[in-house]
């Protein structure tokens, strides 16, 4: 799956295909940014 074609069916890459690569990124940005506004950056 590519993450281009999720729009196009009207989904968000994690509702598309939650299993590929990309969103599985995604997921892990999303954590890393949870983490970093948690500890107020210093992660």
């Amino acid at each position: 799956m590519r993450i281009s074609e999720a729009p196009s069916h009207g989904q968000t890459v994690m509702t598309y295909d939650p299993g590929s690569s990309g969103a599985l990124s995604y997921l892990e940005a999303a954590k890393e940014l949870a983490v970093r506004a948690v500890d107020g950056g210093d992660a």
